[in-house]
């Protein structure tokens, strides 16, 4: 519970004890004698839970809620507006406290407890303050319920987004690997290759400077292929910049940067309405996308690709063929069976049940492969 809420509530105490002592000072009279001494005790109380703050908590703040009931019943024996008015204001303060500080079934006892001992013993302000005590009693009731389901949602919703940040710190860690394997596999390999060239020709100017001649045109074609490759790294480095509504022209201009970077003949053929409300589906399903190109052109060795994306009701299909070598298996497996066989590409697949959608592998070994994907949105 926050601090200006204890200290509030310590801070209020400390008021009614002083008020109830000085309305008991200017009534005078026996009653008078025996109650004021009780009083500067729970002012005495009051002032301690007021300076040491940590004093209200857990069952120190219980037997604190049961004193102050036992205090409002004293009150109440008593007699006159002033008694009255002391009366009405402390049982406010009361159920303020319970509200505040407890629970709504701890309320329910010191209510019923305050109302059963006003019906039981029927003490001479009791007519007087069933008409304030009664809606006070209700508003209290209704506050602790109130208060009690907005804790559990904050607790649900402080749940969600330590799972949220445990999500988001996995799937940078995915990313930052799948990143170096990519660099790993493709550019850095292709610059050990080209050091271990580059000693071949020098070995071989000291023989044949026209078998060198020849090394240094595959040099130089290998140094295109690294160049496009680079190209296409950074590429998919760069964050997506891409509005829901405008998702087939984002899809298109990922073909069309996959073939100008690649040299394999890409196409993509968008047919029905692709605009998407939600941004972050749009960036998930370029993502898939752009992976499922990168893999074509790192594996497949295709001459073509064809895209295509529908969206039917509430649901995004994607298409990705191609005429490459296809798989290693052949035939048509879902997104289960891949699992279970552990193939395809990993990261894909991950990313296709993060967004509840199905995926579908229709591998034709020497023939190409055709992936099919179905998106919720």
């Amino acid at each position: 519970m926050p601090l200006v809420w204890r200290r509030s509530v310590a801070g209020a105490r400390l008021l009614l004890s002083v008020a109830g002592i000085l309305v008991e000072a200017m009534r005078g009279g026996p009653a008078a004698s025996l109650i004021i001494p009780l009083l500067v005790l729970y002012a005495a109380f009051s002032l301690a839970a007021l300076v040491f703050s940590q004093f209200d908590r857990s069952s120190r703040a219980l037997l604190g809620l049961l004193l102050d009931c036992v205090v409002f019943m004293i009150l109440c024996t008593g007699d006159g507006d002033a008694r009255l008015w002391l009366c009405s204001g402390f049982y406010f303060y009361l159920m303020a406290s319970a509200v505040l500080l407890h629970s709504t079934q701890q309320l329910l006892l010191v209510s019923v407890s305050a109302l059963g001992y006003l019906l039981i013993v029927q003490p001479s302000l009791a007519p007087s303050l069933w008409s304030s005590l009664l809606p006070m009693t209700a508003l209290g009731v209704v506050c602790s319920l109130l208060q009690r389901s907005l804790r559990d949602r904050l607790f649900q919703a402080s749940r969600q987004a330590v799972l949220f940040r445990s999500e988001a710190r996995q799937a940078r860690q995915a990313e930052m690997e799948r990143i170096a394997a990519d660099f790993h596999d493709g550019p850095l390999q292709s610059f050990i290759s080209f050091q271990l060239r580059l000693e071949v020709i020098r070995k071989m100017l000291t023989k044949s400077v026209a078998a060198a001649a020849a090394e240094v045109e595959q040099l130089q074609e290998l140094v295109r292929n690294q160049t496009a490759e680079l190209r296409a790294f950074v590429r998919s480095m760069r964050p997506f910049d891409v509005d829901g509504t405008e998702l087939s022209a984002s899809l298109s201009r990922t073909v069309e940067h996959f073939q100008k970077d690649t040299g394999i003949a890409a196409r993509f053929v968008g047919s029905g309405e692709l605009d998407i409300d939600h941004g972050d589906t749009s960036k998930e399903v370029l993502l898939v996308l752009r992976e499922a190109l990168t893999n074509i052109y790192k594996h497949a060795r295709a001459s073509r690709v064809v895209v295509t994306a529908e969206r039917r009701g509430e649901t995004l299909g994607m298409q990705v063929e191609d005429d490459g070598e296809g798989f290693e298996l052949a035939g048509i497996f879902t997104l289960e069976e891949l699992e279970n066989l552990r193939v395809g590409p990993v990261s894909i697949r991950r990313r296709v049940r993060a967004l509840g959608g199905d995926m579908v592998l229709e591998s034709r070994p020497g023939s190409g492969a055709v992936l099919r994907f179905q998106f919720p949105l």
